[in-house]
Formats: C-alpha cells, sequence, structure tokens
C-alpha cells in the first residue's frame, strides 16, 4: 500500500480515543498543504508532539518522518493520475459510463491483438530462473500480488513494493541473479522510479519493464518489455492487470501443474 492508504486503513480502524487516530485525520484533512511540510509543521496542525508523530510514521511501517513524508507527497501528487476514469480532456460526457466501458473493451481487443507477439513464455522463463524477484508496483498492487503468491509457491522469493522510498533501496540491494518487474507510468513525477531502473540497471539485475509509452528512453536497457501508448488514466493499470493476468495463466501452465 502506498502511504495514503496506509494513513487511510490506520484511520478506518483505529479507536476514536487513540491519539494516532486524530493524528491521522489531521494530516488527512491538510493533504493538499503537506509539499515541504516539516515534523515541526506537521506536530502543529495536528496539536501533537513530534515524538508523536515519529511514533504515528513508524507505526505506518516507516523508518523515519522524512520517509514518510516523500511517499505521501508523491502518491498525492500524482493522485489525478492514479483516479481518471476518463481522460482529463474528453470531460463533460454526457454518457461517460459507456464511454469507459467502450475504453476497457478496447484495452481487452488491443491485448489479444498483440497476442501472438508477446512471447509471454519468455517472460516467465525469466521469473523462474530467478533466484529472487521484486515487483515495482505504482499503485495499490492488484493482480501483482497473485502473481507473487505463485512464485513464493515455486520456492521463490519474492517481494512487491509500492513505496517511492522502499523501492529506491530495494533497488540498491539488486543481484545479477535477480530479476525485478518495474511498473512505470509515462508522467512527470516518476524520477524515483526511473533512479531505481537506473540503479538496478547498474547491478546488473535483470528488469521486465512495464509501460504506459513505447518511446521511453528506457526499454533498450530492460532484458523484457511490455510496453503501450497509454492515456495517463485508470484504464492504463486495467491494461497492465490484464498483462499480469497472462503471466500468471503461462506461468501456473508451464511450472506449476
Amino acid at each position: 500500500m502506498n502511504a495514503l492508504e496506509n494513513i487511510a486503513r490506520y484511520y478506518n480502524h483505529s479507536p476514536r480515543k487513540d491519539i494516532g487516530h486524530e493524528t491521522a485525520h489531521q494530516i488527512l484533512l491538510h493533504l493538499h498543504e503537506l509539499d515541504g511540510m516539516t515534523i515541526y509543521d506537521m506536530a502543529e496542525i495536528c496539536s501533537v508532539s513530534t515524538t508523536t508523530i515519529s511514533r504515528f510514521v513508524k507505526q505506518l511501517g516507516y523508518k523515519n518522518y522524512a520517509e514518510f513524508i516523500v511517499s505521501l507527497n508523491n502518491i498525492v501528487r500524482n493522485y489525478s493520475y492514479h483516479n481518471q476514469l476518463i481522460p482529463l480532456s474528453v470531460g463533460g460526457l454526457d454518457d461517460a459510463p459507456a464511454y469507459l466501458l467502450d475504453q476497457l473493451a478496447e484495452q481487452i481487443s488491443a491485448v489479444r491483438q498483440e497476442l501472438d507477439t508477446l512471447n509471454l513464455e519468455a517472460f516467465v522463463n525469466l521469473l523462474h530462473e530467478s533466484m529472487s524477484v521484486s515487483i515495482f508496483s505504482y499503485v495499490c498492487p492488484q493482480q501483482e500480488f497473485f502473481l507473487q503468491m505463485d512464485l513464493l509457491a515455486s520456492g521463490i522469493p519474492t517481494r512487491v513494493v509500492s513505496d517511492p522510498v522502499r523501492q529506491l533501496q530495494v533497488a540498491n540491494e539488486l543481484e545479477p541473479h535477480d530479476t525485478l518487474i518495474i511498473i512505470m507510468p509515462d508522467i512527470s513525477q516518476n524520477e524515483h522510479l526511473r533512479e531505481a531502473f537506473q540503479n538496478a540497471h547498474e547491478r546488473q539485475a535483470k528488469i521486465i519493464l512495464l509501460g504506459t509509452s513505447e518511446t521511453m528512453d528506457f526499454i533498450r536497457q530492460a532484458d523484457l518489455c511490455y510496453t503501450f501508448a497509454g492515456s495517463k488514466t485508470i484504464i492504463d493499470a486495467f491494461r497492465i492487470n490484464i498483462f499480469f493476468c497472462l503471466l500468471i495463466l503461462e506461468y501456473r501452465h508451464r511450472y506449476m501443474k
């Protein structure tokens, strides 16, 4: 889960008397004021001490406030990308539901036409030959989780990482016998993914790139890639999920009979 989802989950499940509940509540109320906010600023808007803020972010799984605020700002800045159902340029449609369903159907048709040339065997062979697999998810993991379960059941250590700070840390730990699956959307605020990709490449890890641009400069450095011209909407995540489903089917067919 990303930082925003972590806070929302804590807020949903913590008792109101819990000081962390009110801290989460105040952070959620001030999401668009967080850029550049210090731990002292946050303590002030939450009416708690900096010690309480530090304890709270550690409860969410972050090492410190700096790691937490970078992750949270990243998801807030890119929120419209994560949650657009139709392109902003198409606003004002009288029949948006029909438009959305048509777009989803087009994605399925596009992948169907690619099926004969996808070479899914190469992807699953690379995964099965890996000593470990890391999957860098850009949004809340969906089908990535099921691929992770299949690989774990096959004895291949696999982790799904969606936190930007943790992704950079993991990229710096990879070895040549490891494989990285990295989902890289074509948006301006993906600098940390670019850095993670370069770090993994320099460490000679195998890289599978899933991207929403057919012209991104990293394609030549990836061992395998699946790219398409994205729309910068949730539809892109839908298409990537289709691809993961195909990987899962192929992997189970070849290695989990």
